[in-house]
């Protein structure tokens, strides 16, 4: 209550100034301004830098996405490679038991 009584004591007071002694009540605006002017500036830097970072992530991201999607239109040509690799392991396998098969024939 004493708060609210204070802020409205203190806006009666403004609007007194203001209404009898407009170059005082601009002198204050002024002066609320250059006080308060350093912290709008530096909240703005803070707001451009934030927007440059994201932009940043942000393309990123685009980039991750169509690498995944490139991925994911490949997979016909990875399980191709995957069967051809197959195959040779079976082949070399083939081979292996041939010459196995073939060495123990020649030792009896």
């Amino acid at each position: 209550e004493s708060k609210a009584r204070k802020i409205s004591e203190h806006f009666v007071e403004n609007i007194h100034v203001l209404a009898s002694e407009p170059s005082m009540a601009l002198y204050r605006l002024q002066e609320h301004n250059r006080r308060s002017i350093n912290g709008v500036i530096e909240g703005k830097l803070i707001m451009v830098n934030c927007g440059e970072q994201l932009s940043g992530t942000v393309y990123d991201c685009d980039n991750d996405l169509e690498a995944l999607e490139s991925l994911k239109s490949s997979a016909q040509t990875f399980s191709y490679i995957k069967e051809r690799l197959d195959s040779i392991i079976k082949c070399r396998q083939n081979l292996l038991m041939r010459e196995i098969r073939k060495d123990s024939s020649m030792e009896f």
